[in-house]
């Protein structure tokens, strides 16, 4: 587990975090670190979200607010589901490891993104938040230019230095 580390873009971000947590709560270890791209679906309930998603949508191309509306009816907890796994925003994450999150300005989920970063620094995880300047969802895997190559540099040279670490 020392030298795994977890990377999920959009929907996969709430996959990566619902693996922690079926990982936590069995008793079984969890990666070295998380990288978080472009986080989606995390807070289905989208408390204090839905203004700001209408704001940034005309801005996001790849994610228009009728789908995330169709989606969420899907992805929305039961009363019988383990709230943790379909609603990432609102289980317990403490103990986590250390998670990097990426989001954009004008991205439509930026606000679930910084709210999970802020989430995750109260609960005492070790947590960074990058917001790219001017782009959409999913711009760190896109050649958008000097920022998305910067990014990616970055999460290299983070999972080099925590194989020595861990060596």
């Amino acid at each position: 587990p020392e030298d795994i580390a977890f990377i999920g873009d959009s929907a996969g971000c709430a996959l990566c975090l619902t693996v922690c947590f079926r990982a936590r709560d069995n008793g079984l270890p969890l990666p070295s670190r998380l990288f978080l791209f472009s986080p989606a679906h995390i807070d289905v309930s989208e408390e204090n979200c839905k203004e700001e998603m209408a704001i940034l949508a005309p801005d996001d191309i790849l994610i228009p607010l009728q789908l995330i509306d169709n989606l969420n009816v899907f992805l929305r907890p039961g009363p019988e589901a383990a709230h943790n796994e379909c609603d990432p925003y609102h289980g317990e994450i403490e103990g986590f490891p250390p998670m990097d999150i990426f989001t954009g300005s004008k991205e439509v989920f930026s606000s679930h993104a910084i709210r999970f970063y802020e989430l995750a620094k109260r609960k005492g995880i070790d947590a960074t938040l990058k917001i790219g300047k001017a782009v959409m969802h999913d711009w760190i895997l896109m050649p958008l230019g000097k920022e998305s190559l910067e990014v990616r540099e970055m999460i290299a040279e983070k999972l080099k230095n925590d194989k020595i670490k861990n060596k």
